[in-house]
């Protein structure tokens, strides 16, 4: 398989993307965990803050949980880049469509659950979306096991 220059540079930032942080990154996270301890530090305790402690974790656990759940998104890229150069843009076009389409769709349901059941309801709904998802990632890692052992027995023979 030959590739071009655009592949070679799809390829060099997946390595890029798979090499651990580096001292610069990891002073930035310091620098920004520091900032908003010190800014649930300044709310205090004090009843007449209005609340401001709870608007500060919120904050806090807002960040983390964007953090996590983007943090998977330059190893599926990586991925992708990797097992097909040659139509990686169209993949990543497709993952990242499907990503969207997937918050979109997470908000459509968990919206119908609240209008006809209640707010409660959503952590379950979303607990039974994510064990569905975890079923679906099984069947296909195994399926995928199964083709390698194929290929390998095959190429044997």
């Amino acid at each position: 398989m030959i590739l071009d220059s655009e592949h070679l540079l799809k390829l060099e930032k997946a390595r890029c993307l798979e090499r651990s942080l580096n001292d610069t990154e990891i002073k930035r996270i310091s620098s920004a965990m520091d900032g908003l301890s010190e800014l649930i530090r300044l709310c205090g305790d004090d009843q007449d803050r209005n609340g401001l402690k709870e608007t500060a974790v919120f904050i806090i656990v807002m960040m983390l949980w964007s953090m996590l759940s983007w943090a998977i998104s330059p190893a599926i890229q990586s991925y992708l880049i990797v097992s097909a150069p040659e139509t990686s843009d169209i993949q990543q076009s497709i993952n990242n469509s499907a990503a969207h389409f997937g918050i979109a769709l997470g908000s459509m349901i968990g919206g119908a659950v609240i209008e006809r059941a209640s707010i409660e309801m959503n952590p379950i709904v979303g607990g039974v979306f994510a064990l569905f998802s975890l079923f679906i990632v099984s069947l296909s890692m195994i399926k995928s096991k199964e083709s390698q052992k194929n290929d390998g027995s095959a190429s044997i023979l």
